[in-house]
């Protein structure tokens, strides 16, 4: 329990002086700026000079006992305590939920750049191998009519490079997906 008019800490319950690394007597009668990063205090102040709604929630950013950031999820409520505005607060540590959040974020943008490549391998191996090698068997077929056919051995021979070309492209893409990722 907060007093609006100054930020006083008024009261508090072991598991939130818990989790900021204090004991419950470090903290009463304490600034609740003391949870605050300097850059979000003027906020902090900004925010306690308007009224909460039942329930209202959002997420901010605090400091433990030992500078460490966290983040938390505070519900708010304003009530009148013993004549004075106080703000009555349920505060829950989010971070690990945020922080898994952004690795899942990651891991899916991991994911679509892998499926893309796959997706690209496919597309070159269905298309671009397909044209080479359609060729070649035309190819071979003119030399079973006539196997010294210099005209059909050079097509073969440019329809194979442009075929080894190709592969050598695919494994360079799926080489540097492998470097991106890893």
């Amino acid at each position: 329990m907060i007093a609006k008019d100054d930020m006083t800490v008024i009261a508090c319950n072991e598991a939130a002086a818990r989790l900021y690394g204090y004991n419950k007597n470090e903290i009463i009668n304490k600034s609740a700026a003391i949870f605050r990063p300097e850059e979000d205090r003027e906020m902090q102040r900004e925010r306690y000079s308007r009224v909460m709604g039942d329930g209202e929630s959002s997420i901010h950013r605090h400091l433990t006992k030992d500078g460490r950031m966290i983040y938390v999820e505070i519900v708010a409520h304003d009530i009148v305590f013993e004549g004075r505005p106080v703000r009555l607060s349920m505060t829950h540590d989010v971070t690990e939920k945020l922080e898994a959040e952004a690795e899942r974020k990651i891991a899916e943008a991991d994911l679509k750049n892998a499926y893309d490549s796959i997706r690209n391998i496919a597309w070159k191996q269905s298309h671009l191998m397909r044209s080479p090698l359609a060729n070649l068997k035309g190819l071979s077929n003119l030399l079973k009519d006539d196997p010294t056919d210099k005209k059909a051995l050079s097509h073969i021979r440019d329809e194979l490079e442009r075929m080894d070309n190709i592969i050598i492209e695919m494994a360079k893409d799926a080489s540097d997906h492998t470097v991106k990722n890893s």
